[in-house]
């Protein structure tokens, strides 16, 4: 048996090698037949599957696992979960590729990305923050994969906008931004609505989140910046007006504490030369 996951959570044992073709990639429709498994796998058994479209740390494993398969191939899998172990005997008994990544034209890729984004926007809606995390990356990863570094660089790229392709990067990372957000997770805040930012300077969203997540962080002045712009782009933003009040009230806190330690070096430093 062989590890196939750098971090262990997937071990294979291949039953029956299949070494010819090639193995299945995202996008592929593939049709399994599960064996020596839990009951819920086994309702998998001959229903057509997506690579990529699998929800869920099960469904994200169970990928890797096809993945490294080949038509006919049968192996049995073990997929670490925690404290949780599942065991599952797996047949590749149908594959239909639909090439690499690297193959596709602009239109495929972000096609694609609309519907991870859409899958994400739904698990956000019912506040499932990690899914929909999951799948704001994937939209990302696809959509930062179409081509568009070239001087001059194009108005459209296979039918897309390049207008639309920003556009579209600029709502990814401000949605993914928005799941870590709503964790707290401050520090993997700011550096996408940094990216989302640089597409539009003026996203009121993108502002509100990172000023506070930069107050989250302790950098107030940045804070009362980002959100002192927001205000100026919306005045009527209770929500902006409101956490701004509070970044003042600890930036004013915080340079009277300042003060204070000056004053008091200061007068340390004059009763040592007296």
């Amino acid at each position: 048996m062989e590890w196939i996951s750098p971090d262990d959570k997937i071990y294979k044992k291949v039953l029956q090698p299949s070494p010819f073709g090639i193995k299945p990639f995202e996008n592929s429709e593939v049709k399994l037949k599960f064996t020596d498994c839990p009951p819920d796998l086994e309702l998998f058994n001959d229903t057509p599957l997506i690579i990529g479209e699998n929800d869920g740390d099960v469904g994200r494993l169970l990928d890797i696992c096809i993945c490294t398969m080949r038509l006919n191939e049968r192996a049995t899998f073990t997929l670490n979960l925690g404290l949780e172990q599942i065991c599952a005997v797996i047949e590749l008994i149908d594959l239909k590729f639909d090439g690499y990544i690297y193959e596709w034209d602009a239109r495929k890729r972000y096609d694609l990305a609309q519907k991870h984004n859409n899958r994400g926007s739904k698990y956000f809606s019912e506040k499932n923050h990690y899914e929909a995390a999951h799948k704001f990356t994937k939209a990302l990863k696809l959509i930062n994969s179409i081509p568009i570094a070239v001087e001059p660089i194009p108005k459209t790229i296979d039918g897309v906008k390049v207008a639309d392709i920003n556009g579209f990067k600029e709502r990814l990372y401000n949605n993914l931004a928005s799941c870590y957000f709503r964790a707290k997770l401050y520090d993997l805040v700011i550096p996408l609505c940094q990216k989302a930012l640089t597409f539009n300077s003026n996203n009121v969203k993108a502002l509100y989140k990172i000023g506070v997540a930069y107050a989250g962080e302790k950098d107030f002045e940045k804070a009362q910046g980002a959100l002192k712009k927001a205000i100026e782009l919306e005045p009527l933003n209770k929500a902006c007006a409101e956490y701004l009040g509070t970044v003042e009230e600890k930036l004013k806190e915080a340079n009277a504490r300042s003060d204070n330690l000056m004053k008091k070096m200061m007068q340390m430093s004059l009763s040592k030369q007296n």
